[in-house]
């Protein structure tokens, strides 16, 4: 939807679903939908294949690709190895991943625009051509080395699916004490909010806030204390992220490296417990 508003002609999708075609016509108007891959590879230059990661390697070697056609993935995970089976016939393959959280269809479309692409090709013609389609989705690109890209996706997992997970370890804190999920949702996003804005303005270091920024020994022995009795499980977990905070305080400057050294042993302890 987003490349036909940019001004990109989209011919058309396939499927095995006839509900995903369904879906995409409703929101690409004009577009054609195919059951046959075949026959809509015959009538485009540019492909994306969006099936699942574990798929795209045998759905590729499975189709008559025509040389100078150009065969893109979208996974954040994988190179283009995947797409062998399409360069051993004279495509031009390469990769363009949104680094973006998408929930719902309708959600994703609205989080496109602002978004950072990241990019692999196995031309200068093809990059360039996704390049331009980053920027005329509103959107900004770098380009992910081969062998990085695990570290990329490993990356996107820490910031987006782990944040979540993080969330919701917050939130089962919270219903120890009697708030549930709704009032205590509404409690966390202005602090999770706020806590995005000083990433963006401010920068790392100088964002981190807290206790282990200020080395507040005192309340770290309570939270682990509490934690080790109600919630083992997050009680190491507590640790772990503590460790990992040390350095960013120290770079923030507010951490002393006496305090810093009580701190780790404090959290080293936990987690060998």
């Amino acid at each position: 939807m987003k490349l036909k508003e940019a001004g990109y002609e989209v011919v058309g999708v396939s499927s095995r679903s006839e509900e995903s075609i369904r879906r995409f016509l409703k929101y690409v108007e004009g577009a054609k939908g195919f059951k046959n891959p075949e026959a809509l590879l015959e009538e485009v230059e540019l492909i994306f294949v969006t099936v699942p990661d574990d798929a795209i390697r045998e759905v590729v070697a499975s189709l008559p690709w025509k040389k100078g056609q150009k065969v893109v993935h979208a996974s954040g995970a994988l190179s283009l190895d995947v797409l062998e089976g399409a360069r051993k016939r004279g495509a031009e393959v390469g990769s363009f991943h949104p680094c973006q959280a998408f929930a719902t269809i309708d959600q994703a479309i609205n989080n496109i625009p602002g978004s950072v692409f990241g990019i692999e090709a196995s031309s200068e013609e093809l990059r360039t051509l996704l390049e331009r389609m980053a920027l005329d989705l509103g959107g900004s690109y770098v380009f992910v080395p081969p062998e990085g890209k695990v570290f990329y996706h490993a990356s996107a997992v820490f910031a987006s699916n782990y944040l979540v997970a993080l969330v919701g370890v917050a939130l089962k804190l919270l219903d120890f004490i009697g708030i549930g999920k709704e009032e205590g949702t509404k409690l966390l996003l202005p602090l999770i909010w706020g806590t995005v804005n000083n990433i963006q303005n401010i920068g790392l270091p100088t964002c981190l806030t807290g206790p282990i920024a200020r080395g507040d020994i005192t309340v770290i022995k309570k939270h682990l204390e509490a934690l080790r009795e109600r919630d083992p499980q997050v009680f190491k977990l507590y640790a772990s992220l503590g460790l990992q905070t040390i350095p960013i305080a120290l770079g923030k400057g507010t951490l002393s490296e006496e305090r810093a050294k009580v701190l780790k042993e404090l959290f080293e302890k936990a987690l060998n417990s």
